[in-house]
């Protein structure tokens, strides 16, 4: 079944941050500015995600691989994405504004933001404790 496999595509290679952390930050870059502002708009491919899931993989990959500074000592969370070289600050922030464009778009996308991925959003707000962390993401909720 191609939509099947399309799903396990999306789930397994498009959407898996530890297999794009990392390479270089322009691919990076690349991948997330493409899923923000060209792959919503495919409306074939759209209605392959699973919207309520990838809300969810994507905070979490904000959390756990995106991090601006690492969070154990503050939030306890342990990080990824520490086996290697990791972009430089700068280029990070630039992929997470990629990724919150992304997840924003993903969560007004039809009728409005579901229970669960507010519950996603609510949890990263209530368990990161570096502020450097949480800027972009309150700047996107309220903007």
């Amino acid at each position: 079944n191609s939509e099947l496999l399309l799903k396990q595509l999306l789930d397994h290679v498009l959407f898996n941050p530890a297999l794009w952390i990392y390479t270089p930050a322009a691919v990076q870059t690349r991948l997330y500015s493409y899923l923000a502002t060209e792959f919503l708009a495919d409306t074939q491919i759209y209605s392959t995600v699973r919207r309520v899931s990838t809300v969810l993989q994507t905070v979490h990959t904000l959390k756990y691989y995106y991090w601006v500074v690492n969070p154990r000592a503050k939030s306890g969370i342990t990080p990824k994405g520490l086996d290697g070289p990791r972009p430089a600050q700068k280029d990070i922030l630039g992929v997470r504004a990629y990724i919150l464009l992304f997840l924003k778009q993903l969560m007004m996308v039809g009728q409005g933001v579901k229970e669960d991925e507010l519950q996603s959003i609510l949890n990263y707000l209530s368990t990161v404790r570096e502020d450097e962390n949480l800027h972009d993401v309150v700047q996107t909720l309220i903007g």
